[in-house]
């Protein structure tokens, strides 16, 4: 997939130290560097120019990623670093958010094709041909053309809670109405979770749903990163607007699937992952055992996952709490009957637990069990009874929200 543009482009986004306790993992990375990384590895030979901020990794950026065809501007800054708990939560960002906001330094560039992402540790002025605006936050979302940025074609890539954030609308189609009022756009892309993404070109335009595709493992830190560049990437290649979101859609899969940048374009050409063909998700029933603080801990990091999916979601420990037998069962009992899919937290092989298992199990219903520290033999009735055993966080909520949708 060799590149066929002849125009300048150029890519503003962070360069950021993210740090992940589920996965014992600490790269350099960002939306920036996801991005540069990505055009490098599609192949694209034009000229291309990356700004970001950064400090004590300056030397390694400029090692790494030192082409012929590239140019690199880091403007001095306090080196970022973002903590995740795990892909879903990240629980903490140093500098503070008040520091950052108040020495944000300025980027201005122009360019034929601008990829831009939203900072948190600078602020934008851009003069671009085609511009693809990914705001990357909910809070505080500054406007393409308040910020008197300018654009010849604007596209705008946002998630649900980043739509909501700009426009004060809860409705989808409202959301697309005020966004190209305000915002002057050439399309929206407004990405919905398992619902896919959905591509507007128009005020009043039904869209044009971009799937979500399956994959055995999911690491979804930077997925978004990897939709937008991808996006931005064969736009400006030529490609229509419909091709480059498709194609976004399955550069997302190829790189949860590993967690790797390297690879995704050979990966697209070998492409096989399944769609997910969405219809009026069924409800998910969280099981698990909650008698001390790291059970609770861990369900109550679970029911925020699936909720942050936007998922209809039964938990006894949330929506029954404690009680006695005769309190408790029948209500989550009820629960279990009405929910679709199954979560359980199968480690500790808790009795209550593994009954409520084999009650979904006996109803025909998807099972989807989390377990890392349980042998394989204590597993065999999930595992002959067609139980999906999985030992990853995000890849067990991810399964769960398919399964419901499916």
């Amino acid at each position: 997939m060799q590149s066929e543009n002849t125009c300048s482009s150029t890519i503003i986004g962070g360069s950021y130290l993210e740090t992940c306790s589920l996965y014992g993992t600490r790269e350099l990375f960002g939306s920036g560097l996801r991005a540069l990384g990505l055009f490098l590895e599609m192949g694209y030979d034009s000229h291309l120019c990356f700004h970001s901020c950064n400090g004590r990794n300056k030397a390694i950026i400029n090692s790494k990623y030192h082409r012929d065809n590239v140019t690199i501007k880091l403007e001095d800054s306090v080196d970022v670093d973002f903590y995740y708990e795990h892909p879903f939560r990240m629980s903490n960002l140093h500098p503070r958010a008040d520091y950052l906001y108040a020495h944000k330094r300025m980027i201005e560039a122009s360019d034929d094709n601008i990829l831009l992402f939203g900072m948190v540790d600078a602020d934008f002025k851009v003069n671009g041909g085609k511009v693809v605006y990914d705001p990357q936050t909910s809070v505080m979302i500054p406007s393409f053309r308040q910020s008197g940025s300018k654009a010849e074609e604007l596209i705008l890539v946002l998630n649900s809670s980043e739509a909501i954030a700009m426009t004060g609308e809860m409705n989808l189609y409202k959301q697309r109405e005020k966004l190209f009022e305000e915002e002057a756009c050439r399309a929206v892309i407004i990405k919905q979770g398992a619902k896919g993404a959905v591509l507007f070109q128009e005020k009043d335009d039904d869209g044009l749903t971009i799937p979500v595709y399956m994959t055995p493992k999911v690491n979804s830190i930077g997925s978004g990163d990897i939709f937008t560049a991808m996006f931005a990437y064969m736009w400006f290649c030529g490609k229509s607007l419909e091709t480059a979101a498709e194609t976004a859609s399955k550069a997302v899969a190829c790189f949860v699937a590993k967690h790797k940048v390297e690879g995704i374009r050979q990966a697209l050409k070998d492409f096989s992952y399944p769609a997910l063909h969405y219809k009026e998700p069924g409800q998910i029933y969280l099981a698990g055992p909650f008698f001390s603080y790291t059970q609770r801990w861990l369900i109550g990091e679970f029911y925020q996952a699936l909720k942050s999916e936007g998922v209809m979601l039964f938990s006894p420990l949330h929506d029954v709490g404690y009680g006695k037998a005769s309190d408790v069962t029948d209500p989550d009992l009820d629960g279990l009957r009405a929910s679709k899919v199954m979560l359980a937290v199968v480690d500790g092989l808790d009795s209550g637990t593994l009954f409520e298992v084999g009650y979904a199990v006996a109803m025909g219903k998807k099972v989807v069990a989390y377990v890392q520290n349980e042998s394989r033999e204590a597993l065999q009735m999930l595992e002959g009874t067609h139980c999906d055993i999985e030992e990853d966080f995000t890849t067990a909520v991810y399964k769960a929200c398919w399964y419901a949708a499916q």
